[in-house]
């Protein structure tokens, strides 16, 4: 019995010195035991506690070191000659925290060992089979700051590790979705495919030798971004690719559209006289082959940009052609008239496919969403509503439609009551009533961004406001009369305005400040728009000219003269641009 007795202690003090090197080893590695997890959400929630610097110190590092694994690269450990030259440099001088920031490098590549597991690089997020779990992670992490910043983490490991395409793909899917702020992001040679980016903007990101594989992008917004051997890839319809913008279309009082060279100032066509009423709209198709023009003589033309001549004639309106659109992937143009309806054509067949009435009103302007899909709700949901926020006098002379260029989910209106309206197109609803102006708006405008609008009034002042808020960010003063037209620059820092004072003024916008005022042989100006490149703008006015002027210094380029009465419209070929999808 005291044999079995001895022999029992001694094992027993085995069990406890091995229990206890156990114990002794946990404890040192406690600050980053990983337990797995099945819900993503909970593989996400985890990283909650991480400071989001260290996401950006690591891509770095991966960037300067030029690794292609970032879970092996993280496994090894912090290597102390990566640190002197990151944030990082504190916790070389303490072992404590040199340990604490190595546990915070495992924690993270177990984290993203976990990840590679998970839905969120097996499924495409965009197809129904995610819509699902996209839905429910977006409700839980959208305020997540933290979090975030590891979705953009995941975004830029595209660029430098294959085996995250998939989960980067869906991140950068919901930030968009999400409507966080992408812009002025360092993402560079990243790789994104199957999924949906409608409405990313991407303003001033670096792109270059990014690549984008069977990716929808109605709506994205790439103005000053950097696209430097960007490629695209897409087994579907390309809805928007051009050229940077150097033609001009103007149409007149005089009946006619005339196609001018922007760099030379001269006529590219012969004049084209088809139309027996005064010229009211152009609009570019997307492609920038096809111009449309709508006349007082209730007909529409297409007409090819190259050749100059007529490709058919499109009559259905009862009374005169107020506004033209085309929709982003150039298959239908949208009509508006005198004759209170809005009408869809098909140009393949170039015949009317539907009618939309609009409650005996006249739709001034029409515009489509970048996805080409608001256009009815634009004017049977919102316009429809919003007679509970403007005036029935101010629906009647509704003067003004913008669309954000940013992601196409938002729409501003301004009218005769003196209020600006935006709407939120996806819920069909208005989200501020903006009040400044004393007197009716007659322009809206978007910043490239979606972040400003501009207005110009009745009332003399152009205001910018904030679209987050709702809030006046500042008044321009500096017109003696009427805004008749405002435009922002491509880049979104210069801002336009024309007035009835036979004035145009450049602003900057970044400190409100009048930076000149265009000189020259002035008349009074209706309406002022950009190039593509930015560098030219062009006006038209009472004298039946279009006058081109060199936006650096305010002098005139070229007066256009062709016309024999009143230009009423005045637009560029399109930039380059993007919509691909389906």
């Amino acid at each position: 019995m005291e044999q079995q007795i001895s022999i029992l202690k001694k094992n027993f003090k085995s069990y406890y010195k091995e229990l206890s090197q156990i114990n002794i080893k946990l404890f040192q590695q406690e600050d980053y035991l990983y337990e797995w997890k099945e819900d993503l959400y909970e593989v996400l929630a985890s990283l909650k506690d991480i400071d989001e610097q260290i996401f950006t110190e690591i891509t770095k590092m991966l960037r300067k070191e030029k690794k292609t694994n970032c879970i092996e690269f993280l496994q090894a450990g912090c290597d102390k000659k990566y640190l002197q030259q990151s944030c990082f440099q504190d916790e070389l001088s303490s072992p404590q925290l040199f340990k604490n920031l190595n546990n915070k490098f495992m924690y993270i590549a177990n984290s993203l060992k976990n990840i590679l597991q998970t839905d969120l690089n097996k499924k495409n997020y965009y197809y129904k089979t995610g819509k699902e779990q996209r839905y429910g992670l977006i409700t839980k992490i959208s305020k997540e700051k933290n979090l975030l910043q590891f979705l953009k983490f995941l975004v830029e490991l595209t660029s430098l590790d294959y085996q995250f395409v998939q989960c980067g793909s869906n991140s950068l899917s919901l930030l968009v979705e999400m409507e966080v702020d992408i812009k002025n992001q360092n993402f560079k040679g990243i790789k994104i495919k199957n999924t949906s980016l409608i409405g990313a903007n991407f303003f001033k990101c670096n792109l270059s030798k990014s690549e984008f594989d069977t990716v929808v992008i109605n709506g994205i917004n790439l103005n000053d971004a950097q696209l430097f051997n960007c490629k695209w890839k897409n087994e579907n319809n390309i809805y928007q690719m051009g050229i940077a913008g150097t033609i001009i279309a103007s149409g007149s009082d005089d009946n006619s559209v005339r196609i001018w060279d922007a760099k030379t100032g001269q006529l590219t066509k012969a004049k084209f006289n088809n139309h027996t009423g005064a010229v009211r709209s152009v609009c570019f198709s997307p492609d920038g082959n096809t111009l449309a023009s709508g006349s007082c003589d209730f007909s529409m033309y297409l007409l090819d940009v190259k050749t100059g001549l007529k490709k058919s004639k499109l009559k259905a309106h009862t009374n005169w052609v107020q506004s033209l659109c085309f929709s982003p992937n150039g298959k239908t143009l949208a009509s508006s008239s005198n004759d209170n309806s809005i009408r869809l054509w098909d140009l393949n067949s170039a015949q009317q496919k539907s009618k939309l009435d609009i409650l005996n009103e006249i739709a001034y302007s029409i515009c489509f969403s970048p996805d080409g899909a608001a256009l009815l709700h634009l004017f049977l949901g919102i316009l429809s509503q919003s007679k509970e926020s403007h005036s029935s006098m101010a629906i009647q002379k509704l003067s003004c439609l913008y669309v954000t260029p940013a992601n196409g989910t938002l729409l501003a209106s301004g009218g005769a009551d003196k209020f600006i309206c935006l709407w939120d197109i996806i819920l069909e609803r208005q989200k501020f009533k903006l009040d400044g102006h004393s007197q009716a708006v007659l322009s809206v405008c978007f910043s490239p961004d979606g972040m400003i609008l501009a207005s110009g009034s009745m009332d003399t002042t152009v205001i910018l406001w904030d679209i987050k808020t709702g809030n006046q960010k500042s008044n321009l003063i500096g017109h003696e009369e009427s805004i008749y037209s405002v435009c922002f620059s491509p880049n979104g820092s210069t801002l336009v305005s024309s007035s009835v004072d036979k004035s145009i003024r450049l602003w900057e916008i970044q400190i409100s400040k009048s930076k000149s005022k265009v000189s020259g042989n002035m008349r009074q100006s209706s309406q002022v728009c950009f190039s593509s490149d930015g560098f030219t703008l062009a006006s038209v006015n009472e004298d039946n000219a279009v006058i081109l002027w060199n936006v650096k210094t305010g002098q005139e380029k070229a007066n256009l003269v062709g016309h024999n009465s009143n230009v009423r419209s005045v637009c560029f070929s399109p930039g380059r641009g993007g919509y691909v999808g389906p």
